[in-house]
């Protein structure tokens, strides 16, 4: 949680008044933090975490994923508030080889491996 002062002035002998402004922090998690995917691909699902600092906020907290590799593709357009499922598509791999790459969200990361 933040807060910062906004000075509101007007040309007055008391020259304005301050009036402060906060924001509500929130915390992330994201699990599991690795997943093993198969050499065909597949739909896979991960939790996500956004919450509040305090539980005075009624709302949860906004967060977006995003994949570091073009084969990893984001239900949606991967984002949601509070917690939520984060669902994700594997594309088969036909490189012949292992590959892996991460989703992020909020600064949490799931590692994806794949299978060869």
């Amino acid at each position: 949680t933040r807060s910062a002062p906004l000075m509101i002035g007007w040309p007055t002998e008391t020259a304005g008044q301050n009036v402060w402004f906060a924001q509500e922090g929130c915390r992330y998690a994201l699990g599991p933090s690795s997943q093993d995917v198969p050499a065909d691909g597949g739909v896979f699902r991960a939790s996500v975490f956004g919450d509040p600092v305090s539980t005075s906020c009624p709302i949860g907290c906004p967060w977006q994923a995003t994949a570091s590799a073009a084969w990893i593709h984001l239900s949606g357009n991967g984002s949601g508030a509070g917690d939520d499922q984060l669902t994700y598509t594997v594309d088969p791999n036909t490189t012949g080889v292992l590959r892996g790459a991460t989703i992020t969200v909020s600064g949490r990361t799931l590692t994806v491996n794949q299978a060869r």
